[in-house]
């Protein structure tokens, strides 16, 4: 169990360091660089986890079928990004209101909506996992040869 855990945590990791690199930077220069720790993990969290379980190690973010996956099922990413950033955008921002405007009663309300928004996260994430594998199985399959129309296919009784 604790095995499982340290995935989650060092893809975490992996994410947010790029965005507290790019934040400290732009700080530096007098721009506010919370929003590049947001967009680092939001970006770079799934192609890690993925890359990680992928590879069975949580040491390793970086997997070349994960990777690859990112260029012949763009359309499954893209999918699953829009699908994070309006679910992450509605329930969380409804969580964080419930918790601001209303702080007794607003965590009451808050930690179911936080634990149904992971617990669909996590669900998509499952979702586009398994399209990026059916994908890259699809790829492995050997081209199969047209039948010209002057052949005759064999049939096996």
């Amino acid at each position: 169990m604790v095995g499982e855990f340290f995935f989650l945590i060092c893809s975490l990791t992996v994410s947010v360091l790029p965005g507290l690199g790019i934040a400290r930077a732009l700080e530096s220069a007098g721009i506010a660089g919370w929003p590049s720790v947001w967009i680092s993990l939001v970006l770079i969290f799934p192609v890690s986890l993925l890359a990680m379980l992928e590879t069975g190690s949580p040491l390793n973010p970086f997997s070349l079928p994960v990777w690859r996956s990112l260029l012949y099922a763009w359309w499954a990413w893209g999918l699953f990004y829009v699908e994070t950033t309006v679910l992450i955008g509605v329930l969380g921002g409804l969580a964080l209101l419930a918790a601001i405007y209303v702080p007794a009663m607003g965590m009451v309300v808050a930690a179911p909506l936080l634990v149904a928004t992971l617990m669909i996260y996590f669900r998509l994430l499952g979702r586009l996992a398994w399209r990026c594998g059916e994908g890259a199985a699809r790829g492995k399959q050997p081209p199969t040869k047209p039948v010209e129309d002057d052949e005759e296919v064999e049939t096996q009784p």
